[in-house]
């Protein structure tokens, strides 16, 4: 999917408006933390290894834990 695909599907299928297309190239990796055992781990695998790539930037997201 191109940025022009990802943009209209965004915004036919789920209303979005604004949105941030960030670089999802051998720098990216996405960390998680497992809300009923406390454990963070890496979702998935950096095309330059599993150790990835050391990189000098940085996006965290922290969201308080949803009552269920």
């Amino acid at each position: 999917m191109n940025l022009s695909e990802a943009a209209g599907m965004l915004l036919r299928d789920y209303h979005v408006y604004n949105a941030l297309n960030l670089d999802g190239g051998g720098s990216t990796t996405m960390a998680m933390e497992d809300p009923a055992a406390k454990v963070y781990r890496l979702i998935n695998v950096s095309t330059d290894g599993p150790r990835g790539r050391s990189v000098a930037s940085s996006l965290a997201v922290f969201a308080p834990p949803v009552d269920r």
